[in-house]
C-alpha cells in the first residue's frame, strides 16, 4: 500500500508536470507544511493499447495533513474541478476491472468452442 499516493485521471495529455505541480501548490497554500514529493505521469493509452482512456496523475503527498487536503478539496483544471482519489483505491478498482475482463473472455471462448458432449456425439 502507498498511503500518501493520490491520483486522478484527466483525458488532456497535453498537460505537463510543470502545470501540474503549480496548479498543486495553488490548491494547497493554504495548508501549513504543504508538500508533494513526486508527481508521475501514466499515459493509460498507450500502457493499454487503446485511446479512449484517460490518463492518469499520481502525486505523493508530503504528509498526511496534505494528503487529506487534495482527497477533499480536488484540483481545478482548466476551469474544471476534478476529483482527487486514494491511489490504492484507484488500483483496486483497475484489478477490479481487470478480472470482470477476463471472466467475459472465457465467456466468449466458451460460447464460441463446442461442448465435449456435442463432441463425443459426432
Amino acid at each position: 500500500t502507498k498511503p500518501l499516493h493520490v491520483g486522478f485521471e484527466f483525458p488532456n495529455s497535453s498537460l505537463h508536470h510543470k502545470q501540474v505541480m503549480t496548479l498543486l501548490k495553488q490548491q494547497l497554500g493554504e495548508v501549513k507544511e504543504a508538500s508533494v514529493r513526486s508527481l508521475l505521469f501514466q499515459d493509460r493509452n498507450v500502457l493499454l493499447g487503446t485511446r479512449t482512456v484517460e490518463n492518469r496523475w499520481v502525486i505523493e503527498a508530503g504528509n498526511v495533513e496534505t494528503r487529506d487536503e487534495l482527497l477533499q478539496s480536488g484540483i481545478i483544471i482548466f476551469n474544471r474541478k476534478v476529483r482527487i482519489r486514494k491511489y490504492d483505491d484507484m488500483l483496486d478498482e483497475d484489478y477490479a476491472d481487470y478480472v470482470k475482463n477476463l471472466k467475459m473472455q472465457k465467456n466468449i471462448r466458451d460460447l464460441h468452442q463446442p461442448t465435449v458432449a456435442a463432441q463425443r456425439k459426432k
